[in-house]
């Protein structure tokens, strides 16, 4: 069984090295959102990921939230993968039940964690994206 715990910034370097472990750039740590959880086992860290809230639609409207920056351990099992992230996205998705959304997107580019998602209920609705990001203030160490 995994067990959950919230991020807090002294797990930033984890976060870091699972990224460049997987040859991705990392984010900066003032860009991750409140409720970004790391999930483990007995043995080690497995994964995290993140939910951005929105906050601009009307009361009567259904509130959307965005699942990000999923990232494994590299040094995980394929297994340990599996369940860590599953059992990730069953969390955020009761946490962002009990606050009133009813909207999660995510968007990946691995076809194995496409699987995932799909088997936790997530419908796909396009292919072949292309990620870009813009920062538009930097932010001091």
């Amino acid at each position: 069984m995994m067990e959950a715990r919230i991020f807090e910034e002294t797990d930033y370097p984890i976060l870091m090295e699972w990224w460049e472990g997987h040859g991705w750039p990392g984010i900066h740590c003032s860009m991750i959102p409140k409720l970004t959880v790391i999930m483990s086992n007995e043995e080690r860290d497995i994964c995290a990921g993140s939910v951005y809230m929105d906050n601009s639609v009307a009361e009567d409207k259904v509130k959307i939230c965005m699942l990000e920056w999923i990232v494994t351990n590299p040094k995980a099992t394929n297994m340990e993968s599996y369940k860590g992230i599953r059992e990730m996205t069953d969390l955020l998705e009761k946490r962002v039940r009990e606050m009133g959304y009813g909207v999660i997107l995510t968007t990946c580019k691995q076809e194995s964690l496409a699987k995932v998602h799909e088997k936790s209920g997530f419908i796909r609705t396009d292919s072949n994206m292309i990620h870009l990001i813009k920062i538009l203030r930097e932010e001091e160490n």
